[in-house]
């Protein structure tokens, strides 16, 4: 009984991180362009890292009595996972996005379920069946519809290789915060968030000064909900369902951001979109599915 509650909590709160993160490209659309990719992560993590840095401070720790702090021998894992999640990932994504719509970007981000199963597979050796594989495929086969568009598909086909670039060092990343995700989410968030988004917005603002004031706030924002609410939550499944079952619910995310990009920004929904979202949700469906029976 204790491990069916144990598993319905990780569902809803990998469900409810999945939400959070759909709302990333749409929201990062809009502010591209308006600072370097070094400069706009920056402050997506910079933005997550103070949320919840603040929150981690100011919360009574009488509401969560449970949660062990982040301690020296945390600290390695800790880097790693503001290296390839907080620097690396979100400048790549990014550099990609301006290029492509950002409902097809969303959808390459299912790569990052893809790449975090196969690494819990062969470094954490969760088990896996056959169905990963087919899955996979299909994921692989929806993204070369996405990349396709007549004249503009070298141009497309480069920058989906960026942002699948960024998944996979998301997959990395996932991995390697299980190993500290017993830790509080609120303080690990919090320290790799103002780690990762400092370094990148410094060496960003000594590379450009050039920088809106709405692109700051705006960045700010979308960096404390997107990413600092989202890692929170994602922390929080972690602890209940393993790196590759958490990384199933995550494969919302990317559906809802498309379908986000599509109403807010205005974007066609082409026959291709149409043929990735059916090749996709079959390969997500796939994956789930063996989850459920590992």
């Amino acid at each position: 009984m204790k491990a069916v509650r144990s598993r319905r909590r990780g569902v809803a709160y990998g469900v409810f991180a999945a939400i959070c993160f759909s709302f990333t490209t749409p929201l990062a659309k809009i502010l591209v362009g308006g600072a370097s990719p070094l400069v706009l992560g920056g402050l997506f993590y910079f933005g997550s890292g103070l949320c919840t840095a603040l929150l981690a401070i100011g919360i009574p720790k009488t509401l969560i009595p449970n949660e062990s702090s982040v301690t020296r021998i945390d600290a390695p894992w800790l880097l790693c996972t503001a290296i390839f999640g907080g620097i690396v990932a979100p400048v790549l994504l990014l550099i990609g996005l301006p290029h492509i719509p950002a409902s097809n970007a969303s959808l390459l981000l299912n790569f990052e379920m893809v790449f975090t199963i196969l690494l819990a597979w062969i470094v954490f050796h969760e088990k896996l069946d056959r169905r990963f594989g087919v899955g996979a495929f299909a994921v692989l086969i929806g993204s070369m519809f996405i990349s396709w568009n007549g004249v503009q598909a070298i141009k497309d086909l480069s920058s989906s290789l960026f942002i699948v670039a960024a998944t996979f060092s998301w997959g990395i990343d996932n991995n390697l915060v299980r190993k500290i995700s017993h830790r509080n989410p609120l303080q690990i968030t919090g320290l790799r968030g103002l780690l990762a988004g400092g370094f990148n917005l410094l060496l960003g603002l000594w590379l450009t000064s050039n920088l809106s004031t709405w692109v700051v706030l705006g960045g700010l924002l979308v960096g404390a909900f997107c990413f600092g609410v989202t890692n929170v939550f994602w922390l929080l499944a972690l602890r209940h369902l393993g790196s590759a079952r958490a990384g199933s619910f995550a494969s919302l995310s990317p559906f809802i951001g498309a379908i986000i990009s599509v109403l807010l920004l205005r974007e066609a929904v082409t026959l291709f979109l149409l043929a990735a979202s059916l090749s996709m949700a079959i390969g997500v469906m796939l994956l789930v599915t063996e989850r459920e029976n590992p």
